[in-house]
Formats: structure tokens, sequence, C-alpha cells
């Protein structure tokens, strides 16, 4: 079943290289989507412990994030890596306390 208000929902996995705190990774996240591209679809941090996250996108975005993902290196301070999409979060939860 598809919810009509949000629509099919991808989740990213990414891990952090560096030091960077959740507000930190959400300004980079915000500020590189929205100077890329210009739409209203920003990506949600919606999970960030142990250096790593999980960004939910629409699925008609997901290669459009995982770009961008990969492409975020903040004042070489800290480096964003995807390394697992899933449709899900439940699964992508699992991955994090697995590492």
């Amino acid at each position: 079943m598809i919810k009509e208000k949000t629509g099919r929902q991808r989740y990213i996995l990414f891990s952090v290289s560096g030091e960077a705190s959740r507000r930190e990774i959400i300004h980079s996240i915000n500020n590189a989507y929205r100077e890329k591209y210009n739409d209203e679809d920003i990506p949600w941090l919606t999970v960030y412990e142990k250096n790593y996250g999980i960004v939910r996108c629409k699925h008609t975005k997901k290669e459009k994030v995982i770009s961008l993902l990969n492409s975020i290196k903040a004042d070489k301070k800290f480096q964003i890596r995807t390394l697992k999409t899933s449709g899900t979060i439940k699964k992508l939860k699992k991955e994090i306390n697995n590492s």
C-alpha cells in the first residue's frame, strides 16, 4: 500500500569518516542539495549514530541523493560515503547495530 501524501520512500545508509555532529551533517546535506538541485524534495536525515546515518528521500530522487552524498566533503573535516539503500528503515538500522 502506497501512502498518497508521502509516496514511496527510499532509505540510504551512509558512513561518516571524520568528526561531525548531527547538525553539521544536516547543514551539509541541505546546503549541497539546494545548490545542486532546484526542487523542494530535500533529503531528510532520520538517524545519525556511531558515525552512521540514514537519509530518507523519494524513490525517484534516490540516484541524485546518492551522488550528492558521495560528493560531500565539508572543509576536509568529514566525508560521507554511501553504503546501502533499502525500502525500509528497519533493515538499515540492523546494519548499524551489526557494525
